[in-house]
């Protein structure tokens, strides 16, 4: 039987790891940036004021979003600042589903 004799050639060094880094550590970054300043382009342009309903005050204009008010089939609009509505007292209904 003829005996082969096994060579090993020097490790190459791991360009392909290298390159996944780098495009890896951009996407983290422009990942960064775009939920940085998301926000501030879906927010309504202009301070909202929380309206008083029991003095007939209307939804704001600039007011875009109302919420499903649950298994109700109603809606209604709810004051919140960037989509907290911690300080709203009152639920102006929009819809009611027939």
């Amino acid at each position: 039987m003829a005996e082969v004799e096994l060579t090993h050639s020097p490790p190459r060094p791991n360009v392909g790891h290298s390159n996944f880094i780098k495009m890896t550590k951009n996407l983290s970054f422009l990942t960064v940036l775009l939920l940085t300043f998301m926000p501030l382009s879906a927010a309504p342009k202009g301070k909202m004021v929380n309206p008083d309903f029991t003095k007939g005050d209307p939804i704001p204009a600039v007011a875009v979003h109302d919420w499903n008010l649950g298994a109700t089939g109603a809606r209604g609009w709810i004051f919140s600042e960037t989509m907290v509505t911690s300080s709203a007292r009152q639920i102006r209904i929009t819809e009611v589903a027939k």
